[in-house]
């Protein structure tokens, strides 16, 4: 047997003719997509809602039934589970309670999206999963159940901040590839402080600058660079990637001790005690 779901929606002040198109339809768009979150299975096994009927008379009614890709093959039991899944997790939000595992952040914006439509424009929205009690969103329910996801969104950030970020800047790092990324000219370099590999993008002009192709490994291969440009980093602060619009060569100078002492910058025992194993003085 094919477990089927059933939305209804209403709208506010019970004039049907103040449902907008937008409304009704995103409304069960935006279940479907629900059902699709909670379905944990593999994404060869997901489970395929089809259309069965549609009312458009007041209320608008849609019932749904499920499937599989392969439509041979019973869904039923997972189906059952799904339902059952944002079932438990739409009581537990109109209550007040937590945002379950299974709710991503894309899933959190859908589900808030469909609660905050329920308290403008959609006035109540009923929800038969597998013929149980039906589930019924109203105004107040709504309301709760989005302040619910904001408060978990919050939660999430206070305990995870994001640090998803551009900064323009430099890094210092040694030239170890030549590649290129999206078809652009690109170079990879080890950053110093971190030790990450990074890959860095050449502007057009830069990457005419650098020179061809076949020449970047010969020309900056091990070589200490500062690249400097848009710095892109991911959610955890970890560079991603750099936009570099300049790249130059650190040259160590060789450095002459006698000049050094000339200028009296170290003390004869403290500049003797120095010069002992670890310099070499010509």
């Amino acid at each position: 047997m094919d477990e089927k779901v059933k939305i209804k929606i209403q709208p506010s002040g019970g004039d049907f003719a103040a449902l907008t198109v937008e409304d009704a339809m995103q409304q069960v768009l935006d279940f479907i997509d629900m059902l699709r979150a909670a379905d944990l299975s593999s994404n060869s096994d997901k489970i395929v809602w089809r259309l069965e009927s549609a009312h458009t008379n007041s209320p608008l009614e849609i019932t749904a039934f499920a499937t599989g890709l392969d439509p041979s093959i019973s869904v039923a039991i997972r189906a059952r589970q799904t339902a059952d899944r944002l079932a438990k997790t739409i009581r537990v939000l109109e209550k007040g309670g937590e945002v379950p595992d299974w709710m991503d952040a894309q899933a959190a914006n859908i589900a808030e999206r469909f609660f905050k439509r329920n308290m403008n424009g959609i006035g109540r929205t009923d929800i038969i999963l597998n013929n149980n009690t039906p589930i019924t969103v109203v105004h107040s329910t709504a309301k709760i159940a989005a302040l619910s996801i904001e408060k978990n969104r919050i939660q999430k950030q206070i305990e995870k901040p994001d640090w998803t970020r551009i900064e323009y800047g430099a890094i210092e790092g040694e030239v170890v590839a030549a590649t290129t990324v999206h078809a652009k000219p690109a170079i990879v370099i080890r950053v110093r402080l971190s030790g990450e590999k990074v890959n860095c993008i050449l502007s057009t002009e830069l990457a005419a600058r650098t020179g061809p192709k076949h020449r970047w490994d010969e020309t900056w291969d091990r070589k200490r660079v500062t690249v400097r440009g848009e710095l892109h980093y991911n959610s955890d602060g970890k560079l991603l990637r750099i936009n570099a619009v300049d790249l130059n060569e650190i040259v160590s100078q060789p450095v002459d001790l006698r000049k050094i002492r000339a200028l009296g910058l170290f003390g004869t025992e403290s500049f003797g005690s120095l010069n002992k194993g670890l310099w070499q003085d010509g």
